[in-house]
């Protein structure tokens, strides 16, 4: 699977990250007939979207998008801090662990994804929410 997709994956299943989503001009997104989309200001309306899925009426018949939100990487990054600690810390801290052994996959973080995005989601994942991401979904960690 390409990374893209994986990462659309990734980002799907993390539903206590897509569950907090408030959308700001600028957010991508795959909405209706999955494709990627740019939240802009004016053309989107934040008060449709709740938790990830909008509803529209048309001609009195309800119509439901359901949107997956895909983080930018500063967006990332700014998930995985925690209150009163630098960035240096938590960009270190990241650092140490794509060096360690995963556990669920087999290897280190930054052998087993691809992207940039997908490791810094994999971290917040850990990190935020105690879960790990198996090829196919984010499992608790016992």
């Amino acid at each position: 699977m390409d990374t893209s997709r994986v990462y659309i994956r990734m980002c799907d299943e993390a539903r206590e990250i897509q569950k907090n989503w408030r959308p700001v001009h600028g957010d991508f997104f795959i909405g209706g007939r999955n494709k990627l989309r740019v939240w802009i200001d004016g053309i989107n309306d934040p008060e449709k979207v709740v938790t990830g899925v909008e509803v529209e009426f048309q001609d009195g018949i309800p119509r439901i998008t359901r949107y997956i939100w895909l983080p930018r990487l500063d967006q990332l990054i700014e998930l995985a801090q925690e209150a009163h600690t630098r960035y240096e810390r938590t960009t270190q801290a990241f650092l140490d662990w794509t060096k360690r052994d995963y556990g669920v996959l087999p290897g280190e973080p930054r052998k087993i994804f691809t992207s940039l995005e997908q490791t810094w989601l994999a971290f917040v994942m850990l990190r935020k929410h105690g879960k790990k991401w198996n090829d196919e979904t984010w499992n608790p960690v016992a």
